[in-house]
């Protein structure tokens, strides 16, 4: 029997929706899928797979390197690529034939400069650069720190490869090997499942789930995490001589994190902790969904300690932050005392501390901060976002 998903009607009668079949050929193809995950990014769990690539947006189709197309190419606005590779069960390519290609896309990009990717870019989205798209998207950049990051980015291989199909079922035993010979890049690497159903009036439902996820702690070191079954293997190499005081930060920022992260006891045990960031930074989601409002805790030099929640630039992200604005008066007295509306930057500002938290003597204190805001803010804002959704919905 299939263990579709059930649609129940008021009058508590069951329908189970059928899988759509991806096929080789026909309309539901590799085509196809590449089409749907490009024209709807919030369908791939960024958030779930890593959360410093929460917010992504779309760049291109087939973008041209030297050993391939690349079937799709994201941007976060820290500069961080995503490189999507759709792959259907019964296709004849195998495992390691996908993952390879998939691998030498990062390698060549990894030999671009700033200027040449956007290039490439331009060449085949329509003449939209990169730093063009991220503001449409409803995201406040700087534009020459944004070709910084993105630089940086190419220059060390740190990127999230994406393997997407329907029926993916490979271990991750099978694979980790093949990816460690390429660890001297910064890459997580992850697989997703796109199941698909169809609904009635021609609709589809859309289930993406993570089967498999890497996550990068340090250069020359992975961690490979099959999700479904909580396998979890590490792989170190002896070889970290040469690593940079840039790839120290990166680990001591996943270590800061992932301490915060095991550490933190939320009220709302409803919430979806998201992954350690290698960032000064780490979102966590708010209704709808994390690109859309997010709450930020974050450390900055020399020795500050702070949460604000934001909204994006765009329809959506301005409805709710009015939604909010328009109700101050009676969430003032529910949020720490110095709280501030921003309007031009869409942001609730919560006040700072100071705290030396490059000493991990004072992280428990920082943590405290950290869970007492969050805390107060998701009781608080949660509730009346998802009314403002209601609202907007309707």
């Amino acid at each position: 029997m299939s263990n579709g998903p059930i649609i129940v009607s008021p009058e508590s009668s069951v329908q189970r929706l059928q899988r759509v079949e991806l096929q080789a050929t026909g309309i539901y193809d590799e085509k196809w899928l590449q089409q749907l995950i490009f024209a709807n990014a919030d369908l791939l769990p960024f958030y779930e797979i890593d959360a410093d690539y929460t917010g992504a947006v779309p760049v291109c189709m087939e973008l041209v390197t030297k050993s391939g197309r690349v079937d799709c190419i994201y941007v976060t606005p820290t500069g961080r690529l995503v490189i999507a590779e759709t792959k259907l069960y019964r296709n004849p390519q195998s495992r390691r034939e996908v993952i390879g290609q998939i691998l030498d896309y990062a390698k060549d990009l990894m030999n671009w400069s700033y200027d040449e990717l956007d290039t490439k870019v331009c060449a085949v989205n329509g003449g939209l650069s990169l730093f063009e798209l991220v503001e449409a998207g409803g995201h406040e950049v700087l534009e020459a720190s944004f070709i910084d990051m993105v630089q940086r980015n190419l220059s060390r291989g740190r990127f999230l490869l994406l393997v997407v199909g329907d029926g993916i079922r490979e271990g991750a035993f099978e694979i980790k090997d093949f990816l460690n010979t390429h660890a001297s890049m910064e890459f997580s690497f992850a697989m997703v499942e796109v199941q698909i159903f169809h609904m009635s009036g021609e609709q589809l439902l859309v289930n993406p789930q993570v089967m498999h996820k890497t996550e990068i702690i340090e250069r020359r070191v992975i961690s490979i995490n099959q999700v479904s079954s909580e396998v979890t293997e590490k792989l170190e190499s002896t070889n970290e001589q040469n690593e940079s005081a840039t790839n120290k930060s990166s680990g001591q920022s996943y270590e800061y994190w992932s301490a915060l992260l095991d550490y933190l006891e939320l009220e709302d045990t409803n919430v979806r902790l998201p992954t350690p960031s290698t960032q000064g930074h780490l979102w966590f989601e708010l209704p709808p969904r994390a690109h859309n409002s997010w709450i930020t805790t974050y450390r900055s030099k020399p020795n500050e300690v702070g949460v604000f929640v934001k909204f994006r630039n765009d329809a959506l992200g301005q409805y709710l932050f009015e939604y909010l604005s328009d109700r101050r008066e009676s969430l003032m007295p529910l949020l720490p005392e110095g709280t501030q509306f921003v309007p031009d930057k869409l942001k609730i500002s919560l006040p700072a501390i100071s705290l030396d938290w490059q000493n991990e003597e004072s992280w428990k204190e920082a943590f405290d901060f950290y869970q007492l805001r969050l805390n107060q803010i998701y009781p608080v804002v949660k509730p009346l976002l998802l009314q403002a959704l209601n609202a907007y919905e309707n």
